[in-house]
């Protein structure tokens, strides 16, 4: 795997730019932090309710993370959701975890679906990985449907209270 391609993501399709977190995207990040819902769907966090010190700290880890990739409209240059690539655990195989969220005044437009996409394919293609997994809540059937149209294969197994899903892509043989 080229762990360097993955640092250096940066994609564009005809509507969005893909780019690492950068600390000053925070303020378009936090019309979507501060939404209940968003939250709990996301990761079960708690809504913050205004941009204070520790806001601004979770923006610098975000900001040094690696793996943290905001999705931008590439007309307004208005950051409208996050990507998040992580290592995954116990995998017999190099695999990573993608995680993302949009804007909820921005979700039913495939950009969700066109952002994780275009990074699957990067992953695969350009990083060479061999797995991608992702992970939803059990009782969150709006992204179970979506990770589905993804082509995300479901699991019978729950760790954590999630359910499971994983994407296997096995590397094309070079003809």
């Amino acid at each position: 795997m080229n762990e360097e391609k993955l640092l250096a993501l940066y994609i564009e399709t005809d509507r969005l730019i893909i780019r690492p977190f950068e600390f000053d995207d925070r303020y378009d990040l936090f019309e979507i932090v501060t939404d209940a819902q968003t939250c709990a769907d996301d990761g079960g966090y708690k809504p913050f309710l205004k941009m204070d010190e520790a806001y601004n700290q979770l923006m610098q880890k975000f900001s040094e993370d690696k793996g943290r990739f905001v999705i931008e409209l590439k007309q307004e240059h208005k950051v409208i959701g996050l990507i998040h690539l992580f290592l995954a655990d116990n995998r017999a195989v190099w695999a990573y975890e993608i995680g993302y969220v949009i804007n909820k005044n921005y979700r039913k437009q495939g950009y969700a679906y066109e952002a994780v996409s275009y990074v699957m394919q990067y992953c695969f293609n350009e990083v060479h990985m061999e797995m991608i997994t992702a992970s939803v809540f059990q009782g969150n059937e709006k992204e179970q449907l979506k990770k589905r149209k993804i082509d995300f294969l479901f699991t019978p197994s729950i760790k954590g209270g999630f359910l499971l899903t994983i994407k296997n892509i096995f590397k094309q043989s070079k003809s």
